[in-house]
């Protein structure tokens, strides 16, 4: 396997912890950023489609 860096592995667990705990506050925390729209810009993909199972029988 190639190394690719440690960012990847970041975005992995970062990816889980959001899943987790459904909080950008919390996670951009966690990560270290500075803005929570940093933190949303790399996941807001992942709370959309996080909605999807939510929004079942709307």
């Amino acid at each position: 396997m190639t190394f690719r860096g440690f960012h990847p592995g970041r975005k992995y667990a970062g990816t889980r912890l959001l899943q987790q705990v459904k909080d950008f506050g919390r996670v951009a925390a966690h990560l270290g950023h500075e803005s929570v729209d940093t933190t949303r810009k790399g996941y807001a993909a992942l709370a959309v489609d996080d909605l999807k199972d939510d929004l079942v029988g709307w």
